[in-house]
């Protein structure tokens, strides 16, 4: 009988340290895996989640009950340095940010430290680091500092450093929460391509997506196991998955709600390859045809999803490798390639200024007009170390304006230039040349008054929940309005207000410290800081990354009731667009610091091969949408929701042959 890899057996952990009380964050854990197995574990915030893999390589030690790595018993690391070793050369661990496990100055050094830790021969460690940035892409950067990477980049590096020691399983803790759509494209492919390898992954994951990939899926719930099965089981069961605060994925709701409408269609679709398919042989079987009739604009049998060449792929593996299965991989996230954008149809060589997505929207030259914008920027440029050999041109010639109470998206690449771009709008950087004005306020001049500015214009960076920096909750919220003046009772009503508005109950908060709050509720702390402030405009770079599901919906919810009773401007910066789709009245896409496509949100995600041809990911209901369009069904351009695409499903499985000429015009 094979031994599991990993087994662990009623396993309870509590967290003591710096707290009142201890919290129990394991509640009696068993479960194990077997050599070569993809396991995804699943859960809201606070499950136990990155607790429970933090076991797998002995990172922490049960409370009670027992973890097992290949038949050794973890609870005995402490006591003998060489099995603490040899847990942590089998079982290694990617994490979410990889700044916290990157140590050395020179890529090449840091990928080295692991195996230098574990006594392996310089030789050996030269011919292992050598693979490992081959198989993970980053041969080209094994002499640059990492620091001057990009996130999806320096997130290689780290699995590279990991790779390196040869484990026989990967742990990834939402090691791909924090990366564009290019840079988790890039580390999915590395993750897969170790399963086939026959390495154990373990993903810990809010990406119901990723989940999908999994051999096994594994729910946590307040540090219990509440599901354990195979994705088709698991991810397919909406109320479940919303009883523990989990995405459905929108497959799956959309698949639901045309079963309730359509006898015998399959509700149980987790893919959008799936979804396409089970909907075209439903069609063709309503005509008498089968799915060879339906073909794509080339004239190809549909096989779902997205045209065949609309995605941007990375370049082929190229190392070599016995243990590694033998192949590697390049390609991530960065700026656009050379040529991606105008191939995707987004501009000519030299163009500053693309022509928009709408089809009839946008001025001569591509910019978009209002007559009273709050803010205002025309031929933005912006370089870094100017004059020296690491001089670097973050934006060039970018124009975009925002009008008074609108949410105007900014996406794009890792790299394109969208935070150099927003740190513009309240005057932490000053344009170099073009213009910029915001709320009035001339930011090109000498005299801006960038006092008035920043308290009219508050910015929210990428995981502000580590920019807080008092003990307490109630002192975090009032630091802003105190040393703008305000004092006593008016004080403590504007803490009240904008504790409130995030959904942070005054009275049970104020005196909390900090740090013992969730990552989602330090995230509401950061956004009620700044809107104690009162602005008029909110710009927020990334603002739900590496929040879990509930977390995110809940600040989606406060962002457009703000919009909604406060009549806020909002600049939101995403990778997701989904909520692109649900929040934005408009949107630019930048890339290589140009604006190279704009429009809304409807006539940006019709053009699905321009956008994944700059790395970006359509939502997967519009893939669904254009998938079945590009196979030649009469699906309505603009249909991007889930309910929208079930609706247009639902009408063209049911509503009569002759009417879908109309419905489709």
């Amino acid at each position: 009988m094979t031994r599991h890899l990993i087994a662990a057996r009623d396993v309870e952990f509590a967290y003591s340290e710096r707290l009142a009380a201890p919290v129990q964050a394991l509640a009696g854990v068993s479960l194990s895996i077997e050599p070569g197995e993809h396991l995804a574990v699943v859960g809201s915030n606070g499950s136990g989640k990155s607790t429970l893999a933090r076991h797998f390589n002995a990172l922490l030690l049960p409370t009670a009950g027992t973890v097992l790595v290949d038949g050794r018993d973890t609870r005995h690391v402490l006591a003998d340095p060489a099995l603490r070793k040899q847990v942590r050369a089998t079982v290694g661990m990617v994490f979410q940010n990889p700044d916290s496990q990157i140590v050395a100055t020179i890529v090449r050094e840091d990928v080295a430290f692991g195996p230098e830790n574990l006594g392996v021969p310089r030789a050996e460690i030269e011919r292992r680091v050598a693979e490992a940035l081959a198989w993970t892409g980053m041969e080209a950067a094994a002499l640059r500092p990492p620091h001057l990477l990009s996130a999806g980049q320096r997130q290689r590096v780290a699995i590279a450093g990991v790779l390196a020691m040869r484990p026989r399983a990967v742990i990834f803790d939402e090691a791909t929460a924090m990366l564009d759509p290019a840079g988790r494209r890039s580390v999915m492919a590395i993750l897969d391509r170790l399963h086939r390898a026959g390495v154990t992954v373990i993903q810990v994951t809010h990406h119901m997506d990723e989940a999908a990939r999994a051999d096994r899926v594994v729910l946590l719930h307040r540090g219990r196991v509440e599901a354990d099965g195979p994705p088709g089981t698991v991810l397919v069961e909406p109320e479940r998955l919303q009883r523990y605060g989990l995405d459905v994925p929108p497959t799956v709701a959309i698949a639901r709600q045309v079963a309730r409408a359509v006898p015998g269609f399959p509700a149980r679709v987790l893919t959008v390859d799936e979804l396409v398919q089970a909907v075209l042989e439903r069609a063709a079987s309503r005509a008498g045809l089968t799915t060879a009739h339906l073909t794509t604009p080339n004239g190809e049998a549909p096989r779902g999803g997205t045209p065949s060449g609309a995605a941007f792929n990375a370049a082929p593996w190229t190392a070599t490798s016995p243990w590694l299965g033998g192949t590697g991989a390049t390609g991530g996230a960065g700026r656009a390639p050379q040529g991606a954008y105008q191939a995707a149809g987004g501009g000519q060589p030299g163009e500053r200024a693309p022509t928009s997505a709408e089809p009839h929207g946008g001025a001569p030259g591509g910019r978009r007009h209002l007559p009273d914008p709050v803010i205002l920027v025309e031929d933005l440029a912006r370089d870094y170390l100017p004059g020296t050999p690491l001089a670097h041109r973050a934006l060039d010639g970018v124009s975009l304006v925002a009008g008074a109470g609108e949410v105007v998206a900014i996406i794009g690449p890792t790299g394109s230039g969208k935070s150099t771009l927003i740190q513009h709008f309240n005057g932490l950087l000053r344009p170099q040349r073009g213009r910029v004005r915001v709320a009035g306020i001339d930011l090109a001049s000498p005299r801006a008054d960038l006092r008035a500015l920043r308290r009219r214009v508050g910015i929210l960076f990428q995981r502000p929940e580590d920019q807080l920096f008092e003990r307490f909750v109630g002192d975090e919220v009032a630091f802003g309005p105190y040393k703008y003046g305000l004092r006593g009772d008016a004080l403590r009503q504007r803490v009240r207000w904008a504790m409130d508005v995030v959904g942070l109950d005054f009275d049970t908060f104020r005196d909390r410290p900090v740090f013992a709050l969730s990552g989602g509720q330090r995230r509401k702390v950061a956004l009620a800081g700044v809107l104690a402030l009162r602005p008029e405009i909110l710009v927020l770079d990334e603002p739900t990354a590496g929040l879990d599901p509930q977390s995110r919906e809940e600040l989606l919810a406060i962002l457009a009731e703000l919009r909604e009773r406060e009549g806020l401007t909002v600049v939101l910066v995403s990778h997701n667009l989904d909520e692109v789709a649900r929040l934005a009245d408009y949107a630019y896409v930048l890339a290589g610091g140009r604006v190279v496509l704009h429009g809304t949100p409807r006539s940006l995600f019709a053009r699905p091969a321009a956008l994944q041809a700059l790395g970006l990911d359509v939502p997967p209901a519009a893939q669904v949408a254009h998938g079945l369009r590009a196979a030649g069904l009469p699906v309505p351009a603009g249909a991007i929701h889930p309910q929208e695409v079930a609706a247009a499903i639902i009408r063209l499985l049911t509503v009569p042959e002759e009417a879908h000429g109309r419905a489709g015009a």
